[in-house]
C-alpha cells in the first residue's frame, strides 16, 4: 500500500515538474508543447526483478513504436530525483522514505502525446503489465490540454 502511494506520488510530481508550473494565462499551444515533451510512460519494476527480466523489459520497451528513448532509472537514482523534489517542501515526508524503498523503473519517451494516447488505447498497457519483473506500468495523468487544464484548476470547496 505505502508503495503505491509513493508510485502515485512520484508520478504526479515527475508529470508536474515536466510540465511545469502552469499559469492562467499560458497560451494552449505552450501547454500542448510541454505535454509532447513530456509525454513518458513509466515502468516499475519488483523488487526482486532478476538482471534476465530487466533486460526482457528493456529489449520490449525499446520495440514500442513511435518512442524516442528509453531511460533506465536506479533505486538510487529513484531516491535522489524524489529528495530534491520533496527536502524543501515537505522534509517531514522525505524523512519517511528510505533510500532503497523506491523501485528501479524504465521511462519510455513517447514522440509527442498523440503517440502516447494511442498507445495507452491500445493493449500495450496490459502487455507490459504481464512482463515478468514489472511491477506497474504508470502513464501521465493528463495527455490532452483540456484534461490538464481540468485537472489542474483550482477546484471548489463546498
Amino acid at each position: 500500500m505505502r508503495r503505491s502511494i509513493l508510485l502515485v506520488v512520484l508520478v504526479l510530481a515527475a508529470g508536474l515538474a515536466g510540465c511545469g508550473v502552469l499559469d492562467r494565462n499560458d497560451e494552449d499551444d505552450k501547454l500542448a508543447r510541454l505535454l509532447d515533451e513530456g509525454a513518458t510512460v513509466s515502468v516499475f519494476l519488483r523488487d526482486d526483478v532478476t538482471d534476465a527480466e530487466r533486460e526482457g523489459v528493456e529489449t520490449r520497451l525499446k520495440a514500442v513504436p513511435d518512442n524516442t528513448g528509453v531511460t533506465y532509472e536506479s533505486k538510487d537514482e529513484a531516491y535522489a530525483k524524489f529528495k530534491e523534489l520533496w527536502v524543501k517542501s515537505n522534509p517531514e515526508f522525505l524523512e519517511k522514505v528510505e533510500p532503497g524503498s523506491l523501485p528501479e523503473s524504465f521511462r519510455v519517451q513517447m514522440t509527442n502525446m498523440a503517440a502516447l494516447r494511442k498507445a495507452e488505447g491500445s493493449t500495450l498497457e496490459a502487455e507490459l503489465k504481464a512482463l515478468p519483473g514489472v511491477q506497474d506500468v504508470v502513464f501521465p495523468g493528463c495527455t490532452t490540454v483540456d484534461e490538464c487544464k481540468k485537472k489542474l484548476a483550482p477546484s471548489a470547496t463546498p
